[in-house]
């Protein structure tokens, strides 16, 4: 991000054009206005990367994984939107004015996509502008169903099999991809058959307050645009999660 913030100007000239003539209360304008003042101390010689994704739980714990290996290089500074205003108590208008301000002026945007419902799916969409398109990468879960895992123990295999099951396997087809996918090594480890593997994710997701859902044709366009672009990185286990963040453009030399 420049070291010199926008303008007042440039920014309320961009806040008008986000707003489209949308017509905001008065209580959300001095809001909005309080959140320039602070934005304009976000501007920084790092480079900047703006962290999106839901907010639910688990999902959040994802968001902030991202950022923690983001800010572990030297000159980068990774953010969520809530660590620079509240972004579960505002309004529309606020929230909508926030997540333009910071996706218009930051360097990168990442974006983590687990499931089909929430903001997270407007914000998809958004990322498709041209202010925004060319400086974002998407982190979708489970997009392909082509992807090799890393299954590191027996809890990655269960978890692998429970996506498979959300997605739209049965259970004969998603035994019959961790065949594929399990390699004889790690299938020594397991204390059952697969298909007791595939029981156990059956019970877990009976069990679990979260699933993954399987995207719509519009979402896997999108996600199209962004893999023509080499900026999609896929994954499907936590361990491929981290692996796909490692391929995020991160650079250890100061910002030019």
């Amino acid at each position: 991000m420049p070291t010199d913030a926008p303008s007042n100007g440039e920014l309320y000239a961009h806040m008008d054009a986000i707003l489209s003539g949308h017509t905001v209360s008065n209580e959300d304008v001095v809001e909005i206005f309080e959140f320039t003042r602070e934005y304009q101390s976000i501007p920084t010689p790092q480079d900047t990367w703006f962290v999106l994704g839901s907010y639910q739980s688990p999902y959040r714990y994802r968001l902030r994984g991202l950022a923690d290996r983001l800010n572990r290089h030297l000159f980068t500074y990774a953010f969520l939107m809530a660590d620079h205003a509240d972004a579960t108590e505002t309004g529309w208008a606020e929230t909508h004015v926030k997540f333009h301000l910071l996706a218009r002026y930051v360097d990168h945007i990442a974006m983590v996509m687990e499931h089909t419902t929430g903001g997270q799916v407007g914000e998809l969409n958004d990322l498709t502008y041209d202010l925004y398109f060319e400086k974002s990468h998407v982190l979708p879960r489970l997009y392909r169903d082509d992807l090799t895992p890393h299954f590191e123990d027996e809890s990655d295999v269960v978890e692998g099999a429970r996506l498979l099951l959300n997605a739209g396997f049965s259970s004969d087809a998603a035994e019959g991809k961790l065949e594929e996918l399990v390699s004889d090594e790690q299938r020594r480890k397991l204390d059952g058959e697969l298909s007791e593997v595939v029981a156990e994710a059956k019970r877990q997701n009976r069990s679990a307050d979260y699933d993954i859902g399987s995207y719509s044709q519009v979402q896997h366009g999108k996600y199209d645009l962004f893999e023509d672009r080499g900026r999609l990185l896929p994954w499907m286990t936590v361990p491929n999660f981290y692996a796909a963040v490692g391929d995020l453009p991160v650079s250890d030399d100061p910002p030019s």
